[in-house]
C-alpha cells in the first residue's frame, strides 16, 4: 500500500511538472512564431531569453486604463502577452497585479525581457536646481512648486546626436511629460500626450551633455531653435499646473520622458515610440504657488521669443539668384516704394540692398468670407527685398506681396503693400 502510494505522488508531479512543461514549449512556440512576425530592426533573441526555468508563465501583468488609469487597469498574464503580436517598448507603463505604486516600466521586470525591444542605457538623465549667475547646481530627485528645475542629459558615450541617432540636418528630440498621482490611481499627460519638440542646432547636437529647462529661473533659460532658428523649445511643465492635473496639494512623482524616432535605410520613420530614456523626481505641489509660476514662465517665454525673433539668420537662396520678370503691371521702383511707405520713416531711413521677385504666372487670387463675400484680394507673385537700416545698421530680409481691398460692387481699392510677414534679421557683412 506504502509504495502505491509513493507511486501516486510520484505520478502526480511528473503530471503537473509535464504540463507546466508543456505550457513553456507552447509559450516558446507562440514566441518563435512572434519571431518572425516582428520586423528586423526588432527582433530579438526569444529562444535564450525564455530559457530560464524559473518563469513564471502565469504572473499577471496590470496596463493601465486607456493608458492612464490603473485603478481599472487591463490585466495579462505573462503567457498571454508573450503570445500577442505586441512587443513593449523597455518604458511602457506596466506593474505586476497587486502592486500599488503606478510607477512601473515594462524594463523593470525580467520576466518581461523575452517581449521588450532591446535598448541600450547610453544616456544619464539627472535633474538639478540652480542659482541663477552662481555656478551652483544642486543635483537631486525631490523638488516643490517653488523650485526652478533643469533636466542634464549626457551620453555616456560619443554624442547627443550618436544617443538618439538624430537626423544632421534637422535634429529634433521629443520631449513628453507625466504626473504620477498615486491616491487616484492615475497618469496625467502634459500637452495632451504630445510631444514636445526640442529643435537642436548642429552644434547642440554634437554635444555630449544638455541641460533642458523644466521649469526654469527667469535669469537662467536655455534657447533651443534648431539649425532654421524659427523653433521655440518652451517646457510643457509649467501649463500642467491647472486643477485638472493637480487636483490637489501634496506629493507627486513626475516623469520626464526623451525619445527620437527611428528611421528606414531610405530616411523614412518607422512606427512606435522609436529611442525612449526617461527619469522621475518627486514633486511637492501647492496650489498657492501656480500664480508665481505662471507669471515667471510667461516672462521666459517672452524673453525666450524675442531670442528667437532676432537671432540672424543665413541669407536664403533667393540673395544669389537673378530675379524673375514682375508680372503685376507694376515698375520694380514702384513695389519698392510701397515697400518703404509701409513703414514711418521707411524712405529714409530703409536701404533696399536687392529686390527679388518670385516666378508668378500673375494675376490676383481673391480671400473670401464664410459666406463668399470678398474681402480683399493679393497678389499671386510674391517679392523678397533685403534691406538695410541705416539709423540701427540692423541687416534684414522680408517676404512682400500687394493687397487690394474690396469695395463693394465687384470692385477693389488701390493696391497697397503687406508686410504681415517676418522679418528675418541677417549679417550686414553677407549683404555685400
Amino acid at each position: 500500500m506504502k509504495n502505491q502510494i509513493i507511486l501516486l505522488i510520484a505520478f502526480v508531479t511528473f503530471s503537473a511538472n509535464a504540463q507546466f512543461g508543456n505550457l513553456l514549449n507552447k509559450a516558446k512556440e507562440k514566441l518563435t512564431e512572434k519571431k518572425s512576425e516582428v520586423k528586423s530592426d526588432k527582433t530579438i533573441n526569444t529562444e535564450k531569453a525564455m530559457s530560464t526555468e524559473n518563469l513564471s508563465i502565469e504572473t499577471v501583468f496590470e496596463f493601465p486604463y486607456q493608458g492612464t488609469d490603473y485603478s481599472s487597469p487591463n490585466k495579462s498574464s505573462l503567457a498571454s502577452i508573450i503570445a500577442s503580436k505586441d512587443i513593449l517598448n523597455p518604458y511602457n507603463h506596466i506593474r505586476k497585479e497587486g502592486e500599488t505604486g503606478i510607477v512601473h516600466f515594462a524594463k523593470d521586470y525580467p520576466d518581461l525581457k523575452p517581449v521588450i525591444e532591446p535598448f541600450e542605457n547610453n544616456l544619464k538623465i539627472e535633474f538639478f536646481e540652480a542659482l541663477p549667475n552662481s555656478g551652483k547646481e544642486t543635483f537631486t530627485n525631490s523638488f516643490s512648486s517653488k523650485s526652478h528645475i533643469y533636466a542634464r542629459i549626457t551620453a555616456l558615450s560619443g554624442t547627443i546626436k550618436d544617443v538618439f541617432k538624430l537626423d544632421e540636418k534637422n535634429p529634433v528630440i521629443d520631449l513628453k511629460m507625466v504626473l504620477y498621482d498615486d491616491q487616484n490611481q492615475r497618469l496625467k499627460y502634459g500637452n495632451g500626450n504630445n510631444p514636445t519638440y526640442i529643435a537642436l542646432s548642429s552644434e547642440q547636437a554634437n554635444l555630449k551633455s544638455l541641460d533642458i529647462d523644466i521649469m526654469p529661473h527667469t535669469m537662467k533659460y536655455s534657447i533651443y531653435k534648431g539649425n532654421s532658428g524659427d523653433a521655440i523649445y518652451y517646457s510643457p511643465f509649467p501649463n500642467m499646473h491647472n486643477k485638472e492635473i493637480f487636483d490637489r496639494n501634496g506629493a507627486f512623482k513626475v516623469g520626464v520622458f526623451f525619445n527620437s524616432k527611428t528611421r528606414d535605410d531610405w530616411g523614412k520613420e518607422l512606427d512606435g515610440d522609436g529611442i525612449v530614456y526617461a527619469n522621475t523626481f518627486d514633486y511637492e505641489f501647492s496650489a498657492k504657488d501656480v500664480a508665481t509660476i505662471m507669471s515667471e514662465q510667461e516672462a521666459v517665454f517672452e524673453a525666450n521669443k524675442n531670442g528667437i525673433r532676432t537671432t540672424k539668420k543665413d541669407l536664403p537662396e533667393e540673395w544669389k539668384l537673378k530675379s524673375n520678370p514682375i508680372t503685376m503691371g507694376m515698375t520694380q521702383a514702384q513695389i519698392t516704394s510701397l515697400y518703404l511707405n509701409n513703414y514711418e520713416g521707411g524712405e529714409s531711413a530703409l536701404k533696399v540692398i536687392k529686390f527679388f521677385a518670385h516666378p508668378s504666372s500673375g494675376g490676383w487670387t481673391i480671400q473670401k468670407n464664410e459666406y463668399g463675400i470678398p474681402l480683399y484680394r493679393y497678389s499671386n507673385q510674391f517679392y523678397t527685398l533685403f534691406v538695410k537700416n541705416i539709423n540701427t545698421n540692423d541687416c534684414y530680409f522680408q517676404r512682400f506681396s500687394l493687397r487690394q481691398q474690396y469695395n463693394g460692387g465687384g470692385t477693389y481699392d488701390a493696391v497697397i503693400g503687406d508686410i504681415t510677414y517676418d522679418v528675418n534679421f541677417t549679417e550686414c557683412d553677407k549683404m555685400k
